[in-house]
């Protein structure tokens, strides 16, 4: 399974210690930085398709569970909440969301409860934050680490 809120369910994100640049907090990444990350998780198979906003770049994740009919990826975009995403900020920082068909596909079978959609998204934003800077630091290894490979 390639997508980042299943393997947050599973607890096989790591948060990997990175020292940060002194001048990394408050430089402004560029377009071509963004999109470098953005093709490092593509080709890792957990990006669907992305695009620009003010606060950086939109990531949209695959489905956790396939539907028989889904719908087309740009429509995803518009609708917001049913798919999940993650936005790359162009100061470095990450959020993630959970999207609605992906968080009732996380449920676990028999009823018993799953973790929380705020606890998942932060574990999710928080490993792929720690990714991004090892990205930004060379080191490919850590930063696949982080996304649980």
């Amino acid at each position: 399974m390639f997508v980042l809120f299943f393997r947050a369910s599973q607890n096989t994100l790591e948060i990997t210690p990175a020292e940060a640049f002194s001048s990394e907090a408050t430089a402004r990444l560029s377009r071509s930085q963004l999109l470098a990350f953005a093709r490092f998780l593509g080709s890792r198979r957990l990006v669907v398709d992305y695009h620009w906003e003010s606060h950086g770049l939109k990531i949209r994740l695959p489905r956790v569970k396939s539907a028989l009919w889904s719908c087309p990826q740009s429509l995803c975009s518009i609708f917001g909440r049913q798919c999940s995403s993650l936005a790359l900020g162009w100061n470095g920082s990450v959020s993630a969301e959970l999207g609605d068909k992906d968080e009732r596909a996380l449920l676990v079978p028999g009823g018993s409860a799953s973790p929380a959609s705020s606890d998942l998204q932060k574990q999710v934003a928080a490993s792929v934050e720690s990714a991004w800077r090892h990205f930004r630091n060379a080191d490919a290894a850590l930063a696949e680490r982080a996304l649980g490979d």
